[in-house]
């Protein structure tokens, strides 16, 4: 096994098989993750969660309840950390891989080869496990309801205010309910439509990045927490993914390559300070957006 004093994995998110107290403190880690015990004074300053495993080396609920820390971690700005040992190395793997294998919606070979990058101390050999974490990754199907408004009758009696206005919701309603659809600006390829967009709350805004990677522009302007790229689920026309040598790149239109936007398996922060891990985005003014 390799030994990993600290390492960080995505936004929020450390591995490690040492653990020391002022590293915690400084990343603002409040969790710690692990399948055995840890040393009694780290119980007393962070919270301890320790997995276990059934005879039948289910893994699935350990699987699901980590993927639910880590996104609350990222929700509420507090890091948590893994901590492995020789005996535990494969279960702590095992977990960290469901988490980006669930989160890209990938198979556990192409995650591998871009987090076995990042962190060179994540294994598993055994194929039971193996096949649980792909049985994580489904594939999605996509279904558009079409919204059913009701025609209202002529009249020949004038319009009130209030039934203009109700009219106007049942519009905004329609609109609503219809699923959003992105093209590449310069040739119209339909890119990705529905579901497949992840839409997110708007975070804290610039106050979320140190003080070097704020842009300035956006606090002049005032909008510090509007979102100017999307987060896509990753598509099978984008190019480049399944390099093993390769864990960020671009993304360009596959019809006539223009840049859309750029994909990083370790994760990406909104312009409005939320963070994605692994990413996959599309900048809102190379595209055109529609509804279907």
């Amino acid at each position: 096994m390799s030994s990993v004093k600290f390492m960080r994995l995505s936004e929020g998110l450390f591995i490690s098989s040492k653990l020391g107290v002022n590293e915690l403190k400084k990343y603002n880690i409040n969790k710690i993750i692990s399948f055995d015990n840890i040393p009694e004074n780290f119980k007393t300053e962070f919270e301890h969660v320790k997995y276990e495993i059934d005879n039948d080396e289910n893994m699935i609920p350990c699987f699901l309840e980590f993927f639910n820390e880590v996104e609350k971690a990222k929700q509420t700005k507090k890091g948590l950390i893994i901590n492995f040992t020789t005996e535990t190395i494969t279960y702590c793997s095992a977990i960290v891989m469901s988490y980006f294998m669930k989160k890209a919606n990938a198979k556990y070979d192409l995650v591998l080869s871009k987090i076995g990058r990042i962190c060179p101390a994540i294994k598993i050999e055994n194929e039971d496990i193996i096949q649980q974490l792909n049985s994580l990754v489904k594939k999605k199907t996509v279904t558009n309801k079409k919204s059913q408004v009701k025609e209202n009758p002529e009249t020949e009696n004038k319009t009130d205010n209030k039934t203009e206005n109700l009219i106007e919701n049942e519009k905004q309603k329609e609109v609503k309910n219809k699923k959003l659809q992105l093209s590449c600006r310069k040739c119209r390829f339909v890119l990705v439509s529905g579901d497949n967009i992840l839409i997110h709350e708007p975070g804290s805004g610039q106050a979320s990045f140190s003080w070097r990677k704020r842009d300035q522009n956006i606090n002049k302007n005032g909008n510090s927490n509007i979102c100017n790229v999307y987060f896509i689920e990753r598509a099978e026309w984008m190019e480049g993914l399944d390099d093993e040598n390769i864990v960020s790149g671009k993304i360009n239109c596959p019809k006539c390559k223009s840049k859309l936007g750029s994909y990083n398996w370790s994760g990406m922060q909104c312009s409005c300070g939320n963070w994605y891990s692994p990413a996959f985005i599309i900048q809102k003014k190379s595209v055109d957006e529609t509804r279907i």
